[in-house]
This record gives C-alpha cells, sequence and structure tokens, in this order.
C-alpha cells in the first residue's frame, strides 16, 4: 500500500468503528434518523454497468438494508417525509425503475424470501412495443435486457408489489412541449389503470435528476 492509501483506508476504518456508530447512537437518541429510498434497475449477471446488480449481491445488500433499517412501502416513506416525523430507526424504501424482466426473474424471488415491501415503475409504451429501451441500445446483450409482460407487472401486483408509472416511454419529461408532457403522464396512467386496475398511482420520472423534471410537469404529473 502507498502512504496516501493507507491514509485512506484508516480515514474508512476511522469512520465504520467509531464515528458512524456515534452518529447513529445519536440520531436515536434525538429521533433524527432519515428515510432512504434505492432504487434499482436490473438484477443480472449479464452485464456490469450502473444500472445492474447481480443476484448474489443484490441479495447481501437487501439482508444488509434490512438489518438495519425498516423496510416499509414507498407511500408510507413519503407519508414519513412529508410530515417530517422523527425517527429512532432508519427507514428504507425498495423500487425498481423500467420493470425489466430479471427483476421478476431473479429479484422478485428474493424480495419475497425477505418479505419486503416493494414498488416498480413501468413505461407502458415500451411495454407495448417491442419490450427494450432505447438507452440499452449499445449494450451488446441488448436481446436480453427485455421488459417484463403485462401478466408478470399483474402477478406482481397480486403479490404485493406497488406498480407505477415511469412515464409511457420513458422520455425526459423536462425536455417536452406542455401536450407531449401530458401524453406521457396520461397514456402511462390510463394504461395502467385499464391493464391493472390501479386507481391511485404513484410516478417515478425517468432518469431521476433535478434537471429531469420541471415544476410545470411536477404539477401536470399531480
Amino acid at each position: 500500500l502507498t502512504p496516501r492509501m493507507s491514509v485512506k483506508y484508516a480515514a474508512v476504518l476511522v469512520w465504520l468503528s467509531i464515528l458512524r456508530p456515534l452518529r447513529d447512537r445519536l440520531r436515536t437518541l434525538r429521533g433524527g434518523h432519515p428515510v432512504r429510498v434505492f432504487t434499482l434497475h436490473r438484477v443480472t449477471s449479464l452485464c456490469r454497468d450502473g444500472m445492474t446488480i447481480s443476484p448474489a449481491a443484490f441479495r447481501k445488500q437487501l439482508e444488509y438494508v434490512k438489518r438495519h433499517h425498516d423496510v416499509i412501502p414507498l407511500d408510507r416513506a413519503m407519508q414519513l417525509v412529508a410530515k417530517g416525523e422523527r425517527l429512532r430507526r432508519p427507514a428504507a424504501a425498495i423500487t425498481f425503475d423500467d420493470g425489466y424482466a430479471s427483476v421478476d426473474q431473479h429479484a422478485r424471488p428474493i424480495m419475497s424470501w425477505l418479505g419486503m415491501p416493494v414498488s416498480c415503475f413501468v413505461c407502458p409504451g415500451v411495454l407495448d412495443t417491442d419490450g427494450r429501451y432505447q438507452h440499452d441500445q449499445e449494450s451488446p446483450v441488448r436481446y436480453w435486457l427485455n421488459v417484463m409482460g403485462w401478466d408478470s407487472i399483474a402477478a406482481l401486483r397480486d403479490g404485493g408489489w406497488s406498480i407505477g408509472s415511469h412515464s409511457v416511454t420513458h422520455a425526459r419529461l423536462s425536455a417536452l412541449e406542455r401536450d407531449d408532457l401530458e401524453r406521457e403522464l396520461r397514456e402511462s396512467r390510463d394504461a395502467l389503470r385499464e391493464r391493472l386496475g390501479e386507481e391511485r398511482l404513484s410516478i417515478a420520472y425517468p432518469f431521476g435528476g433535478t434537471d429531469d423534471i420541471t415544476a410545470e410537469g411536477v404539477v401536470a404529473a399531480r
């Protein structure tokens, strides 16, 4: 190890063994623990990128989250944040964006075994076309990066998952004119209501950055 790396590892060790436990103890005493939302996409060993995690790593991470958090449904997590409730233990919500088939194949059995609530946000327009996203166009394993079909999504819903909108085509909502913005929201909502009978829906806007949604988009989604 170089001196610089040694210092870095020592700092991490101090943080993990001393400072973080002290911080968490103070948060417990003050009721100041956070609500965390863990958002995932693909659970597969087909590729390695920022959107993908292997089933084995996924299971280990979820076991860790469950040990250290109260894992709650997303709507409950949003209520806690909105009310500013004081928490003496961290709370966590687990969500998936895009509705990849690997979520049904690999994540669902693990989530079921762990008994954890989960939400999944899907794009009906992608489901109803070739079932693959434009942002996966350059992936060498694109053929296998398909999304779930409606039957699989309905089965998740019947198994206790919360299903929400991710727009209709995964468009960047902040870049759309008002008519296109409303179409992305309305057509996704209507498809989920028709196919799943869902009336009360949440939406996770695509890409998820602060520049990917506007004040107008928030109002339109509401």
